[in-house]
């Protein structure tokens, strides 16, 4: 009797260490695969706050850039909603129940940079140098916090995106960072409303200026691939947005145009072989979604065309 529970005891431990050990190695496969499907290069995550945070990085690279906005900022949204403050802009998304793409969106387009993720952040924190906001992002980033705005939906962050997230945010050191303060105006401007209220503006112009390189993505730049941008929607202005992206990127947009033959999907990206595994045709294939289509005889004005369709437009 007492050999048979001890055989029964050691199945029980073995059976347990079993379970743990696929538990591990699951874990570690989908934490695996999971990164791998996190687009290469720059990646962007906003924190909702006064002041509104953008935490931006190269995936290849531990180097950062931090931009501090003023939530009573009015900004341009997407999908055609009209100039709203972040804050106001937040709330819109939140009624319209868009699960935060809107406000994503929106100014994504505005600071013309990837933004891939959104969360809650700070509230009247004011931030008066780089070392405050670094101890504010790296405490509302960590991995706690993150599994617990999972939780009660205050982000998009996925579950088994947290601890890519959080790892890339320990990284951040005063040494590899540019910190850009925007919380007193610098990228805005006052414009008169028509019942003669003032509104406070984000100023597309200044803010090009200000930031220049900093957003860069070095592969991308390094890559020097020249761009031919075609809208084949019927919403103008779709092109010039997605070439000041790829600009503030380090892209070269040789040319900003129409065609007349819509594509249906996202967007789709031609070019001669070898210039479809450069991560430039990658990025438009990660992060708008474009097919890839290899052309035998290339544009003599540009390495690769990429043609603007209904998905984005939409």
């Amino acid at each position: 009797m007492v050999n048979s529970s001890h055989k029964k005891s050691h199945r029980g431990i073995g059976v347990l260490i079993s379970c743990v050990f696929l538990c591990v190695v699951g874990i570690i496969l989908a934490l695996s695969i999971t990164t791998s499907r996190i687009p290469r290069g720059r990646l962007g995550i906003v924190l909702k706050g006064n002041p509104t945070i953008l935490v931006s990085w190269e995936s290849d690279r531990s180097r950062f850039a931090l931009f501090l906005l003023p939530e009573t900022m009015q900004i341009e949204a997407s999908g055609g909603y009209g100039w709203y403050g972040l804050d106001a802009l937040w709330k819109l998304d939140d009624m319209d129940r868009h699960g935060g793409i809107v406000y994503k969106k929106s100014l994504e387009s505005a600071l013309a940079t990837p933004v891939l993720w959104y969360a809650m952040g700070v509230t009247d924190d004011k931030l008066p140098d780089t070392d405050h906001a670094i101890d504010v992002v790296r405490r509302r980033l960590s991995l706690p916090n993150i599994v617990h705005m999972i939780i009660t939906g205050q982000t998009n962050i996925r579950p088994l995106e947290a601890f890519y997230v959080w790892k890339q945010v320990q990284h951040i050191g005063a040494d590899a960072l540019t910190m850009h303060d925007f919380q007193y105006g610098r990228v805005s401007s006052d414009v008169l409303m028509p019942d003669e209220t003032i509104a406070n503006r984000f100023d597309r112009a200044k803010y090009d200026a200000l930031v220049g390189n900093t957003l860069e993505d070095t592969t991308f730049r390094q890559e020097g691939m020249r761009i031919a941008l075609y809208n084949t929607t019927g919403t103008p202005g779709i092109g010039q947005k997605i070439a000041r992206l790829i600009e503030h990127l380090g892209g070269f947009v040789v040319f900003v145009g129409n065609e007349d033959v819509e594509i249906q999907g996202n967007c789709e990206v031609t070019g001669e072989k070898p210039m479809l595994s450069s991560r430039t045709v990658q990025f438009f294939r990660s992060f708008y979604g474009c097919r890839i289509r290899e052309e035998q005889e290339g544009n003599g004005r540009a390495d690769i065309i990429v043609r603007l369709g209904r998905g984005i437009e939409h």
